[in-house]
């Protein structure tokens, strides 16, 4: 598929098919970083991934299990 930079105000921009915006997990207003590699535009969701997120956790910051008693239809 190809498309064309457009001109948008004093900078240009480009149109993601949607399909591709359902295939990455990405939605309008998502941030995403821009990489050169090879001579090619990377596109990516910006922020940190889940392992990254993950690895953040440790003993000091995590909250204990919390369980109590059901409050709606949980055990329907």
């Amino acid at each position: 598929m190809s498309t064309a930079i457009s001109k948008w105000g004093n900078g240009v921009g480009l149109r993601i098919p949607q399909p591709f915006l359902w295939q990455l997990g990405l939605e309008v207003g998502d941030r995403v970083e821009f990489k050169i590699v090879n001579d090619k535009i990377i596109i990516s969701k910006s922020g940190p991934t889940l392992e990254e997120l993950l690895g953040r956790c440790t003993a000091e910051n995590r909250h204990d299990e919390l369980f109590g008693d059901s409050q709606g239809k949980e055990m329907l």
